[in-house]
């Protein structure tokens, strides 16, 4: 009698709780470590500023800051894709428009001013800082994806361009304290398009390792 009036626990949703859970709680570690990855690879290979105390009075500060926004929702573009898949695309892309408008702000700023007035980057300059964020973004997409494995997401794309977009955010806020490119045209054009870059890489990359096995073989 007592047997039969107790309910039967739901051990299915049980272990897909346990599965995911672990994983979101993995991915706030794994982006400690892919920040400090990121941090010392820049300062072995390339050094801090050597004038960064003085030139946070001046856009170093905002470049910092539109860098660590970005990464801070980029850690709720994950969560979102890992508890809500491709339905959480809409508000991923809301937590994302804070990070865009901070690095839109300086464009806003100095587009303002006279055309002579305007600072610009040489190419070969601007490359460079691409070239830099996307390599100090990698290893860091590397560690986040791990992490991301164990939620099993149920849209693996959008999980790796979270990914990509979490690692563009950790990889240009490391870089951003070595680079004295503080102008528009870094902070609003080279920067975004470096992180575009690593988010896109995220996307293959979280179609190649996120999905499940079987997945994969179609």
């Amino acid at each position: 009698m007592k047997t039969g009036s107790s309910p039967v626990p739901d051990h299915g949703s049980a272990r897909g709780g346990e599965r995911r859970g672990p994983a979101w709680l993995a991915l706030l570690p794994a982006t400690v470590a892919a920040l400090a990855t990121s941090l010392a690879l820049m300062v072995v290979t390339m050094g801090i500023r050597p004038d960064l105390g003085r030139a946070l009075s001046g856009l170093e500060s905002v470049k910092l800051a539109a860098c660590a926004v970005l990464a801070l929702c980029a850690i709720g573009v994950c969560r979102s894709s890992l508890r809500r898949g491709a339905d959480g695309l809409g508000l991923g892309l809301v937590l994302a428009l804070p990070a865009m408008a901070v690095f839109a702000a300086p464009a806003w700023l100095e587009f303002t001013l006279p055309s002579g007035d305007r600072p610009t980057v040489p190419l070969t300059i601007g490359l460079q800082s691409f070239g830099a964020i996307v390599a100090l973004a990698l290893p860091a997409l590397g560690l986040i994806i791990v992490a991301m494995r164990r939620a099993r997401p149920e849209s693996p794309a959008f999980a790796g361009l979270a990914a990509g977009l979490l690692a563009g955010g950790v990889g240009s806020l490391a870089y951003a304290f070595h680079c004295t490119g503080d102008n528009a045209m870094m902070i609003s054009f080279w920067y975004p398009a470096a992180i575009a870059s690593v988010a896109v890489a995220g996307l293959a990359a979280g179609r190649l390792w996120l999905s499940a096995p079987d997945q994969r073989r179609r």
